[in-house]
């Protein structure tokens, strides 16, 4: 990257939108400053903040003063509060660069960030630096309209996190099922099946937005699938084989992972605990290939037993079972671990009142008895 040249006449110009509310005077300062230092003055045409009808005293006389005394810098206020998207669409509006170019509020630019954005593409271009979680679910809805959206190796932009999120996350839920409802055609269910309670949210009137995606001619969530997503495995949910799994004999206990963080996903026990009916860390799925799949994350886990031991840990799915992931769950409900022809037992654990599924000689034992259940009854 630091190798590569650019004919900077032939790059298109960029207005830099940063929205922002409430955002600490630091954090907000150290964006702008580092656009303008990081940014080359041929190529950066404006850029404009967007001041969400923030409320903090700093935000107001004092800033105006600050920026006014920095080229190429506008600021924007609304006349209420529109939120994070409808903020960035307001400084979208009165930006005069060839591409637009939007940025957290709390983040660092690097010397080389901008070049290799505007070479991507003719423009009009969206870059659009954001956090993952927003990226995510955001990517889908621009494939499948048409747009692509790519990640740059030689764009670095360093992401501060503050301590307490300036824009409230109250309707993070209602936003994801309308995000479900919009976009995810009959795929909706595998997303209510491992967040039941987002089944009861409300989440408004998406008529319009079903309109648009019509209008657009967007895709249906199955091309996103076979076309941008080929390798995700996508899950079979098969009736009776998906969502809590219960124990017969340890009435009101199921199957429980819970790792650390999501980085971590591999290399912890699986556990007993009381049912939830809350999905995530008790939605397991039993598939066609004789796996216990943990997918309500990426990457999917896999319930394994390794040679040798007895309990249960999470390893990652692979493409073909691996002899040490395959369990069969039996007509009468055993759960039957193929390498080590042993069943899964519920037990409590030594010295302990807690409870844990562990390998045992095969016997009539309702302990060794297992069925799913989707929803608490």
């Amino acid at each position: 990257c630091k190798e590569k040249k650019y004919n900077y006449d032939q790059l298109p110009t960029t207005s830099v939108v940063i929205a922002f509310y409430n955002e600490a005077w630091s954090t907000l300062l150290r964006t702008v400053y580092s656009v303008l230092e990081t940014s080359p003055d041929t190529l950066l045409e404006e850029v404009i903040l967007v001041d969400d009808y923030s409320d903090r005293e700093h935000l107001k006389e004092r800033l105006a003063t600050e920026l006014a005394g920095l080229p190429k810098v506008r600021l924007v206020r609304a006349s209420k509060r529109e939120g994070l998207v409808r903020a960035r669409l307001l400084g979208a509006s009165v930006a005069q660069g060839d591409v637009l170019t939007f940025l957290d509020c709390h983040c660092e630019c690097h010397e080389g960030w901008l070049e290799p954005l505007l070479q991507r593409g003719p423009p009009p271009v969206l870059s659009n630096i954001m956090g993952a979680r927003r990226t995510v679910p955001f990517s889908r809805c621009i494939w499948q309209c048409g747009g692509t959206l790519e990640i740059h190796p030689c764009s670095h932009v360093g992401h501060v996190f503050p301590r307490q999120a300036p824009y409230s996350r109250n309707k993070a839920l209602a936003n994801s099922v309308r995000a479900a409802e919009v976009w995810m055609d009959e795929f909706k269910e595998l997303y209510y099946h491992r967040n039941p309670q987002a089944r009861l949210e409300p989440f408004g009137d998406v008529t319009e937005r079903r309109q648009l995606r019509a209008k657009l001619g967007c895709k249906d969530f199955k091309w996103f699938l076979n076309t941008v997503y080929p390798e995700l495995h996508v899950p079979e949910d098969r009736p009776g084989f998906f969502g809590m799994l219960r124990n017969k004999g340890l009435k009101g206990y199921c199957f429980d992972y819970n790792p650390p963080n999501e980085h971590e996903i591999t290399g912890h026990q699986v556990i007993l605990y009381g049912c939830h009916g809350m999905g995530q860390n008790q939605f397991f799925e039993y598939t066609s290939q004789n796996e216990i799949r943990y997918n309500t994350h990426q990457p999917e886990g896999c319930v394994a037993v390794e040679a040798g031991t007895d309990v249960l840990i999470m390893h990652l799915c692979e493409n073909t079972t691996p002899e040490d992931q395959k369990f069969i769950l039996r007509e009468d409900g055993s759960l039957f671990h193929v390498q080590s022809k042993k069943c899964v037992q519920a037990e409590r654990k030594d010295v302990s009142d807690s409870f844990v599924p562990l390998l045992r000689d095969c016997t009539n034992s309702d302990h060794q008895r297992w069925f799913f259940q989707e929803h608490m009854v």
